[in-house]
């Protein structure tokens, strides 16, 4: 029964967050990547930022904290009641972060000296994590409104 009222909760809002969907997962895989046995960060003079930013297994978990943090709030808003307040706020913070991630990663590619086409994909992800990250903030404001409004007043 759980299982079947998550898969419709997904379901019937996948379309519309299909944006959020792609990034976390996008998020997750890089940050599991980063955590694998190697330097990933020496691979390419455009993570050189990065590795000013923070060390790359920081950023490994970091990443994967938050694109899991991500699928989690995408599971449980609209699935569950007791969630509908909470996890619109939780997926505007996230995608906020996810924007000021990717904002970072697109950065150092560009300002490395190897001017690679990746840094237009990451400004890209930024740009679509920024604006969903406002357009949930709209969501989640309604939703706290809406709780606001339901309480007896005393």
């Amino acid at each position: 029964m759980i299982v079947a009222r998550v898969v419709n909760g997904v379901w019937t809002h996948f379309r519309l967050r299909l944006p959020e969907w792609v990034s976390a997962t996008i998020m997750l895989g890089f940050g599991a990547i980063l955590l694998e046995p190697g330097n990933t960060f020496e691979l390419s003079p455009g993570f050189a930022f990065m590795a000013d930013v923070a060390p790359e297994n920081v950023w490994g978990v970091c990443l994967v904290l938050l694109g899991g943090l991500r699928f989690v709030a995408l599971v449980l808003n609209g699935t569950f009641v007791p969630f509908q307040r909470l996890s619109p706020l939780v997926r505007s913070a996230t995608a906020t972060l996810a924007a000021t991630a990717w904002m970072i990663v697109g950065i150092g590619i560009l300002v490395s000296n190897n001017l690679l086409p990746g840094w237009l994909v990451y400004i890209g992800l930024s740009v679509l994590d920024a604006i969903t990250g406002y357009s949930v903030a709209g969501e989640a404001g309604a939703a706290f409104r809406a709780h606001r409004n339901e309480r007896p007043r005393s």
